[in-house]
Parts: structure tokens; C-alpha cells; sequence
């Protein structure tokens, strides 16, 4: 039996496995809605783990976990500066995790509960659905929310994780999922290549709080316009997303399995995240998308707010091929 949680001792974490009828298989946590593992053939047939994990399922609730392992962030993924914000003329100050900042939702962030947990199977796509009630003060946040984080397979050769929220005051809120992908399933994302359809990316100082609006990054070491290979580049940053409704997705590719991710998004934000300072340093890469860091004191457009009663959609759809 798996330990149980600090937030309910009678309630079991739930281990998850869904398998596709094309051999694509994944396996999930009820403790932060995490991602723990997704298997994927190369193009020899061979079938290997594409998600970086820890080697024992304790890890995930113990120290190391501060690195969010596969989980979901909220209720506000990455930085809000000084963890204060304003709504509806009124001031708000959130928990300080971090270097006197609020980051990923907070000292106990969604990252660090046990959801509960439903599965839903059609004849082409099985969801496992995990859904959590935050209250009215809750890291300092306004309003009783209620979230669901949801990851979907389907016959189709698709992934998706889509997160779901509403509120009966107005607040903020915008969930990601931290799970670091190598395609190669072992070493580093190094051979690996890339694409990100932006033209911009997020300045910031070395806390991870936007000090300029959005900086061009064409014929910089950030410019990912055409797919490239990562090699030794470092990466933490957030790119401002072209709007294009899909037409031009982010592009992971590893040429030597053949393994290709392409995703599609609603956010307008996408952290990546190289894995630098990982227990395996660089064997992975996390692609966050959400809403733009220190949304509500960065730019007006930027505010991450939703109204009370709103209902708050974000999708993360990955479409898997061998190339």
C-alpha cells in the first residue's frame, strides 16, 4: 500500500495505468495529478519510457519533490512578484515560497495534494479525471474553486492533458503540468531538436519576474522559429506563443529513435525548461503552457483573472509519430 497523503491519512494515493490498443500506455498519480510515465514504440518497434521519472514512487511526496516531478501547478503556475495582486480594487497577498515570491501555487501548492479520482472510457479514448476543491483562502487566493486535471488517450496516436476551473469569486488562476519529456528515454535531451512557433520570449531577472515586455528572439540563442538542435543550450524561459490556432505547433523530434512530439495549446505562454539542475542533469525537457509569469502585475491583456462563475479552459494535446 502506498503512504498516504498529510491532507486526508484515510485516503490512499492512486497509482493509474491506461493502455491504447497501438501499444501507447501511460501511467498516472492521484497525489498532484501527476504524469508518471508514457511509453511510446521507436521506429524499430521498441517500446521505452519518454517521461523523466523518479526511480521510486515514495520520491514523489518526499524532499525531492520540489522539483514538481510530472505534477500539476496551481492554483497559478510559475511567479507572481512579492505574491500580491489586485482584484476588483482589491490587494491580495498569496504565501511566499521563494525567494520572497509566490511560485507554482505556493508553499502547498495543487502539486502537493492527493486528488480524487474517476476514469472514462469510450471506444476510442479513455480519460482518467482528477478533480480537487480549493477553498476561500487557500494560499491566500480568493474564492472556493474547483479544479479537474484530466489526461486522455486515444486510438489515434493523441495525448492530451486539459485542466478545467470555476470560481464563486473572482481570482486567478492558470494550471500547468511540469512532466519532462526525453525522447531517447535515456541520457540527455542534447540530440534532441526542436520548434516552438514564437517570435518572442519573456525577459526576466533572476528570480523569474518579467522586468521588460516581450523581447523579439530571432538570431538568438532563444530563436526555436525553425527546428534546431538543442545540443548544450540552456533553457528556462518563457516564450509568447503565436496565435495560430494549431497551425503551426510546437515540434519535439529525436532523429536517432525517430520519436516526434507535435503540440498544440490555447495558452498563450509556453515555459521550457532544459533540466539543468535535475537529479539527471538535461534528461529532460518540460514544456509549461499557461498563462504569462506574474500575470496580473505584468501587462493588462496578461491578467490570468477569471470572473466568478467563469469557467477556465486550458489544453496541452500532443499528437505522437515516428519520422
Amino acid at each position: 500500500m502506498l503512504p498516504a497523503t498529510n491532507f486526508n491519512p484515510n485516503k490512499e494515493v492512486k497509482i493509474i495505468t491506461v493502455t491504447a490498443t497501438n501499444g501507447i500506455h501511460f501511467k498516472v498519480s492521484s497525489y498532484g495529478a501527476g504524469l508518471l510515465e508514457l511509453f511510446l514504440k521507436d521506429k524499430n518497434g521498441k517500446t521505452a519510457n519518454i517521461v523523466y521519472r523518479f526511480e521510486n514512487i515514495e520520491d514523489y511526496w518526499s524532499e525531492k519533490h520540489d522539483c514538481y516531478m510530472g505534477v500539476t501547478m496551481g492554483r497559478f503556475s510559475r511567479c507572481i512578484e512579492k505574491g500580491r495582486f489586485f482584484s476588483n480594487n482589491q490587494s491580495y497577498q498569496l504565501s511566499l515560497n521563494e525567494n520572497g515570491h509566490h511560485f507554482h501555487g505556493g508553499s502547498v501548492g495543487f502539486d502537493k495534494y492527493n486528488w480524487d479520482t474517476t476514469v472514462a472510457q469510450t471506444e476510442t479514448e479513455t480519460s482518467v479525471i482528477f478533480s480537487l476543491k480549493s477553498m476561500d483562502g487557500d494560499e491566500g487566493y480568493p474564492g472556493n474553486v474547483t479544479v479537474t486535471a484530466t489526461y486522455t488517450l486515444n486510438e489515434k496516436n493523441q495525448f492530451s492533458i486539459s485542466y478545467s476551473g470555476v470560481s464563486d469569486k473572482d481570482t486567478l488562476l492558470s494550471l500547468s503540468n511540469h512532466a519532462f519529456w526525453n525522447l531517447a528515454s535515456t541520457g540527455t535531451i542534447d540530440s534532441h531538436f526542436l520548434e516552438i512557433p514564437s517570435e518572442k520570449y519573456v525577459p526576466a531577472n533572476s528570480d523569474f519576474i518579467p522586468n521588460e515586455k516581450p523581447k523579439s528572439n530571432k538570431g538568438t540563442d532563444l530563436d526555436f522559429s525553425r527546428l534546431r538542435q538543442i545540443k548544450k543550450t540552456k533553457i528556462d524561459q518563457c516564450f509568447v506563443l503565436n496565435q495560430d490556432d494549431g497551425v503551426n505547433p510546437i515540434r519535439f523530434y529525436h532523429p536517432q529513435s525517430g520519436r516526434n512530439l507535435e503540440i498544440i495549446t490555447n495558452q498563450p505562454i509556453l515555459a521550457v525548461y532544459t533540466g539543468d539542475h535535475l537529479p539527471a542533469q538535461r534528461a529532460g525537457i518540460t514544456f509549461q503552457s499557461g498563462a504569462y509569469p506574474n500575470a496580473p502585475n505584468y501587462m493588462a491583456q496578461a491578467s490570468a483573472i477569471i470572473k466568478a462563475e467563469e469557467k477556465y479552459h486550458h489544453y496541452f494535446k500532443i499528437t505522437f509519430s515516428i519520422k
